[in-house]
């Protein structure tokens, strides 16, 4: 963490979105966006453009305009080639030791530590730094790796449990009953009712009652079960390379010199041809291109405008795009 004499609190983090939520945290806490400083290389590219490191001082000049021409920058400049991000909080008074604190708090990256970490490391080029062999510019590339993870797609949830519920059936019953009948009689007796002794007669009486028996059985089953299908599916995607253009800038330059006088003709108002002059030299430069060889302009021109946009955002492809393909077309000779 360092404090610079204009009363503002440096901290440097090791990539643009920790310093994001950062400065966030600053300005919850109350301090105003206008204090608050993100920068990064890509964003002092951003800000400048691709010449930023001859017109505006690059890295360099940032840190010697926020410590000072005299002070020794060169650790930030390392720390920031690297990838991180400085974070910059303009405050006064109390207002910097809690800047400060909850920089600190936050993960913010000894400078001078780490600076002796990189010291130890085998020597190798700072991007857009020199060494002996001059300046280097590292060819980066993406690569797209795809695996595969499970996720939950669905399924069922079944629930098993035991209802009654009320049932009912008829049912015939017979039933019994003894009844005594006293029948008037005239006859005479004959011996057997004389000789009849004395004795019990008992009649019983029966009748029939439901009796409830259950049995239980199965009918139903309820499998459940997975099918596992392979299916083959696209994934699309973007990868980022860096894409080193060289451009001439002596008389050998790619196309532009040669066929400046064409260029002026073809345009016709010479008191106008600077405006579009950059984007007769971006045209010709194509053609140095391996990607563009041997391909025609109408499958090309989708690509060419978005790196064409991407170099000028300022410049108008609808305007500029007759002097693109001229460019193009007069050096490569494809039409």
């Amino acid at each position: 963490m360092t404090h610079t004499e204009a009363a503002t609190v440096v901290g440097y983090f090791p990539d643009m979105d920790a310093a994001r939520r950062v400065a966030q945290t600053l300005v919850d806490s109350g301090f105003r966006r206008d204090q608050v400083e993100l920068t990064s290389e890509e964003h002092l590219r951003h800000l400048h453009g691709s010449s930023y490191e001859t017109q505006e001082g690059g890295v360099s000049g940032f840190f010697k305009r926020l410590f000072g021409a005299d002070a020794d920058t060169r650790r930030y400049e390392e720390a920031i080639h690297r990838g991180g991000a400085i974070l910059t909080v303009h405050a006064n008074g109390t207002e910097q030791d809690r800047a400060a604190e909850i920089m600190n708090t936050m993960g913010a990256v000894d400078i001078d530590r780490h600076a002796e970490a990189w010291d130890r490391e085998p020597r190798q080029t700072i991007p857009g730094t020199a060494s002996r062999d001059g300046q280097r510019i590292p060819v980066v590339e993406e690569e797209l790796r795809i695996g595969k993870r499970q996720i939950q797609r669905g399924g069922v949830r079944i629930y098993s449990h035991v209802t009654e519920e009320p049932v009912e059936e008829q049912v015939r019953l017979r039933e019994e009953h003894v009844h005594v009948d006293r029948r008037p009689a005239n006859r005479d007796a004959t011996p057997a009712d004389l000789n009849r002794r004395d004795e019990v007669i008992e009649v019983t009486a029966t009748s029939e009652e439901p009796v409830v028996d259950k049995r239980i059985r199965v009918v139903e089953e309820i499998v459940v079960g997975k099918e596992t299908a392979e299916r083959v599916e696209t994934v699309r995607d973007t990868v980022r390379r860096t894409r080193v253009e060289v451009e001439n800038l002596g008389k050998q330059d790619t196309g532009i010199d040669d066929y400046r006088e064409h260029f002026r003709s073809h345009y016709g108002h010479k008191a106008e041809y600077d405006h579009y002059a950059p984007a007769y030299r971006y045209g010709s430069q194509l053609a140095s291109r391996e990607e563009y060889r041997n391909r025609r302009w109408d499958e090309l021109e989708p690509v060419i405008r978005r790196d064409y946009e991407r170099h000028y955002p300022e410049s108008r492809w609808e305007q500029m795009k007759d002097a693109v393909r001229h460019g193009w077309e007069r050096v490569t000779g494809h039409r």
